[in-house]
């Protein structure tokens, strides 16, 4: 009886081992991605997006500057001008990146082309 048992035990057995080796990761360059033409796309979409968010918070803070002087309310109006002006500022932000990273991958190709024909 014991013999027959263990036989089934065995037999419905798992590999656990399966579960508990994780995949090895692949650098860029094993995976076939440019990582410079990456870092090109990531950083200027990144500088780009800083530096359009950072315009509309200046923007934004001129403008609630005029607010709060002009209304006998000014400290309503720069709260919710403050929200209206971060919610603007991250837009603007966000938007950017989008077109930026959209578009950079083919400005980094015409830079090497330009170079390449140098």
């Amino acid at each position: 009886m014991t013999e027959a048992f263990n036989k089934h035990i065995s037999s419905r057995r798992l590999d656990w081992s399966a579960h508990f080796i994780r995949p090895m990761k692949l650098s860029s360059y094993q995976a076939g991605v440019n990582g410079e033409r990456e870092l090109f796309i990531e950083s200027s979409s990144f500088a780009a997006s800083a530096i359009a968010g950072t315009a509309a918070v200046n923007i934004g803070s001129a403008a609630l500057g005029f607010l709060v002087l002009a209304t006998p309310v000014g400290w309503v109006g720069l709260i919710v001008g403050g929200v209206a002006v971060a919610g603007v500022a991250a837009a603007t932000s966000i938007w950017t990146n989008n077109i930026i990273k959209n578009n950079a991958g083919d400005v980094y190709d015409s830079i090497l082309n330009r170079i390449n024909y140098l």
